[in-house]
Parts: C-alpha cells; sequence; structure tokens
C-alpha cells in the first residue's frame, strides 16, 4: 500500500461516495474589492470533475 500524499491530504477531502471537494484558491486579506457573491462562493467546498485527481485519489490513500 502507498504512503498517504500529504500533499493531497491537505488540500483535498474524499467523501465516502468518493468525490473529490476542495477549497477555492485565493483566500487571502484582500477581500474588500471583491463582489458579495464572489466571497459568498469562496466560502463552500467545490467538486472537482478532474480525471487525474481521481486517479490520485486511488493511488494515495486519504487519512480521515
Amino acid at each position: 500500500m502507498a504512503k498517504t500524499l500529504k500533499l493531497v491530504s491537505k488540500r483535498l477531502r474524499v467523501t465516502k461516495r468518493k468525490k473529490v471537494l476542495f477549497r477555492l484558491a485565493q483566500q487571502g486579506h484582500a477581500k474588500a474589492k471583491e463582489a458579495g457573491d464572489t466571497r459568498r462562493n469562496k466560502r463552500q467546498p467545490h467538486q472537482s470533475t478532474a480525471p487525474f485527481l481521481k486517479k490520485v485519489v486511488k493511488k494515495y490513500p486519504m487519512k480521515t
């Protein structure tokens, strides 16, 4: 069995049904100029549809 890939485990979350969730980038301190919708959208996890992420999740086990 492969070791846990720390890079992946810190940035992604895999659900019970094997969906890959992640947080959007650019959530720094300079949020004042963004529209409210943009700020609210960044608060929620987004689902990834990238096929290479699904391969990474299969290859490297995620610690929960």
